[in-house]
């Protein structure tokens, strides 16, 4: 109460400054300052060389912390809801750095200008008795308005110093602001009764959140300071000093448009100058200045001699010049050289390819990708990981958006979750957190950790409310057999279940168009140049409407390779022409590029194709899991009678090759069994297990937890007979 009776004197002399009548044109103010320590500057400097006195100017940083005061006479910021009777006062900190100059005056003065970005915030907390409502019924309570406000600027502020006695100094000066940030955050809550009681309005304990840019704020506004310091000496010479300082500022201006609202903040600091003095004037001796002019052409030749190849430096010729004047002596040093860059000639390529057509096969697919039900976290790391955080418009997703590809809906897994969850409302999750416990610490805080942050994202991105996600965390669980990093890596993890089986059921993509054939299987590519040039770099590029389908570097010094189709053939648009080009790079550095057009015709035949992968299996296992069967059946149910059916069993390449053969071909003969026994009426024409040799649909590799996961499965195609 006393420190607000103190502001309350303060902001009364303060109060005459503000209603003063300043000039509209604040760049003008800044205008004349700067030139006006300028001019005297300089008048000082002349007065000291001419009588040979010692004069100083000094250069300075400083730092300060601030202790800020809010007077104002307002109910709430302009625009922005509030039912506070009045803001009057509020105190917060904030700081203050920069730099200043300051030139010595006569008679122990000194002219001064401080360059300065300050931040001013402040909070406002005002109680008042208010009418809510406790259980229907309305009584008294207390209610809490907060008002928190961010301000800084940058600020110039000329000044004048006195020293009465020794190094102490006394400031006076202004300071023009620029304001670079004003932001607010509000609230109203109720404070007693502590526990219970809501709004009347509202029906809630809050009200009126929030935040933002304060409209109506001033861009710029000017103060006056007043500050004391005193210099404690660094070295013998007292070129450098420091100095505790003490400074008192306050607006003259109001910082809005409609109310009344000023700062005042008393700040204490240091300040670290380091100061140049000037005695008289010093005949400095005369030094020739030295010159060089250079004139330097170049010509470029061509040859195919491997010797000539490169960059030659011509003869120097060079001759020299002097002049002497009264007060210096010029010397000027010229050289000429013509220099010469030996280069490959243009060359000549002849490129071409065999065929000039590629005939592409296309049909109409129905697919069941299948939903791994983990996240994969980093070692020691329970942040989640970019992988999984895909930028997705939420008004406008739909997995018919997604690209048919098992990898690329598993990036989305949580999006797929979280919209699934919307649209079954009762339908709860849990989240099981591990660790991987031969590399990581064996404790249930990092498990826990990454269970929690899955959380997050789903309440946070998707608004997917905390109570229907349970969390638990261990570390048991079933490890991998794979003692190396791959193996451990599956480890890291989180674990998905729910007790709606929708939320977790494969994702269905109808016929959408796949390229599944194409002829021929190879093409023969051909290039020849001028043997004597020699070539660094070779590399082939496949574009179809401006975008790179397939690129390959050509390791081989050979003109003719071929290459195989089918390794760029899924990612063909039908119909639409390609773009071949050769790019070359050679020994002196040229580069050149030649191209050819390469027709892709399409050829769609009418079959339907039903496709489903089940990533239903653990590690070293072929036993399909009463879920597995359950997917089976669902989809094996709307199968036509005497449709062929084809199963194909995958693994990943952890453990022995041969082992994986067999354990693959189990996979495929089980998943027969289950389908022959709900419909002993379908043909299944072809059962096999490949291994870790071919990868499945969608997968490229086997280097990260998810691919290797991905690639435990067994593929069921469904054709018409």
């Amino acid at each position: 109460m006393k420190i607000q009776i103190v502001y309350k004197k303060i902001d009364d002399i303060r109060y005459k400054f503000m209603t003063y009548n300043y000039p509209k044109n604040k760049f003008l103010i800044i205008f004349i300052i700067i030139h006006f320590i300028s001019f005297t500057s300089n008048k000082i400097y002349s007065q000291s060389n001419s009588d040979s006195s010692v004069s100083w100017r000094s250069y300075s940083i400083f730092g300060d912390y601030s202790w800020n005061h809010y007077n104002s006479d307002f109910p709430g910021l302009p625009g922005i809801p509030n039912c506070c009777p009045k803001f009057e006062y509020a105190t917060g900190s904030g700081y203050s750095f920069g730099g200043k100059m300051e030139f010595s005056l006569p008679y122990s003065l000194q002219i001064g200008l401080k360059a300065s970005y300050n931040v001013l915030d402040g909070e406002y907390s005002v109680i008042e008795t208010r009418t809510i409502k406790v259980n229907d019924i309305l009584t008294d309570g207390k209610i809490e308005h907060k008002l928190s406000i961010k301000l800084s600027d940058f600020g110039l502020e000329p000044y004048i110093a006195y020293n009465p006695i020794g190094d102490l100094q006394l400031q006076l000066g202004g300071k023009l602001s620029l304001l670079l940030l004003a932001e607010f955050s509000q609230f109203e809550k109720i404070t007693e009764p502590a526990d219970r009681g809501v709004f009347v309005d509202t029906k809630q304990r809050t009200r009126n959140e929030n935040s933002g840019t304060i409209n109506g704020v001033k861009t710029s506004y000017g103060s006056l300071f007043a500050g004391v310091s005193y210099f404690f000496p660094l070295n013998k010479s007292r070129s450098m000093e420091i100095a505790p300082e003490l400074i008192y500022l306050f607006n003259t201006t109001n910082l809005l448009e409609i109310y009344q609202w000023s700062i005042s903040s008393f700040r204490l600091g240091l300040s670290l100058r380091y100061s140049i003095k000037e005695i008289g004037p010093i005949q400095a001796p005369v030094i020739p200045e030295y010159h060089r002019k250079e004139f330097i052409d170049t010509i470029i030749v061509e040859s195919v001699e491997k010797g000539h190849l490169g960059y030659k430096a011509g003869l120097i010729k060079s001759t020299g010049d002097k002049q002497v004047t009264f007060e210096k002596t010029f010397i000027t040093q010229m050289i000429w050289r013509t220099d010469t860059i030996f280069k490959y000639p243009k060359p000549d390529i002849d490129f071409s390819i065999m065929p000039d057509s590629l005939k592409l096969r296309t049909r109409y697919v129905t697919e069941l990708f299948p939903l791994l039900p983990y996240i994969f976290f980093e070692f020691n790391s329970s942040i989640l990981p970019d992988f999984y955080q895909q930028t997705v418009n939420i008004a406008e997703y739909s997995t018919d958006n997604i690209k048919p590809n098992p990898l690329e809906l598993n990036k989305l897994i949580l999006k797929i979750i979280a919209s699934r969850l919307k649209q079954h409302p009762d339908a709860t999750i849990t989240l099981s957190g591990f660790i991987d416990p031969t590399t990581e610490k064996d404790t249930n805080e990092l498990a826990y950790n990454r269970a929690v942050s899955v959380q997050n994202y789903l309440n946070q991105e998707w608004l997917i409310n905390t109570e229907r996600i349970k969390i638990t965390s261990s570390t048991n669980q079933n490890l991998t057999y794979t003692q190396n990093e791959s193996g451990f890596a599956e480890n890291r993890r989180v674990e998905i279940s729910s007790n709606d089986p929708f939320i977790l059921a494969p994702v269905e993509r109808k016929n959408y168009k796949e390229n599944y054939d194409i002829e021929p299987s190879k093409i023969e590519i051909k290039y020849s140049i001028n043997p004597t040039i020699k070539v660094n770099y070779v590399s082939i590029d496949f574009l179809q409407k401006n975008r790179v389908i397939f690129s390959k570097e050509i390791i081989e010094n050979s003109f003719r390779f071929n290459i195989e189709t089918k390794t760029f053939s899924t990612n063909l648009i039908p119909s639409a022409n390609a773009l071949i080009r050769l790019n070359i790079q050679f020994a002196d550095g040229q580069v050149a590029n030649k191209e050819t057009n390469l027709k892709i015709l399409a050829d769609s035949i009418q079959s339907n194709i039903e496709r489903m992968s089940l990533v239903l299996f653990n590690i070293r296992s072929a036993e399909l899991s009463f879920d597995a069967k359950n997917s089976i059946k669902d989809f094996i149910q709307r199968i036509p009678r005497n449709s062929i059916i084809e199963i194909i069993g995958y693994t990943d390449k952890l453990g022995d090759y041969q082992e994986n053969r067999k354990l693959s071909m189990q996979r495929a003969i089980n998943t027969g069994k289950v389908i022959s026994k709900l419909r002993p009426d379908l043909m299944i024409t072809n059962i096999n297990g490949i291994g870790p040799e071919e990868f499945p649909r969608g997968v490229g590799s086997y280097e990260t937890p998810i691919e290797r996961f991905l690639s435990r499965t067994v593929q069921i195609e469904v054709k018409d007979k």
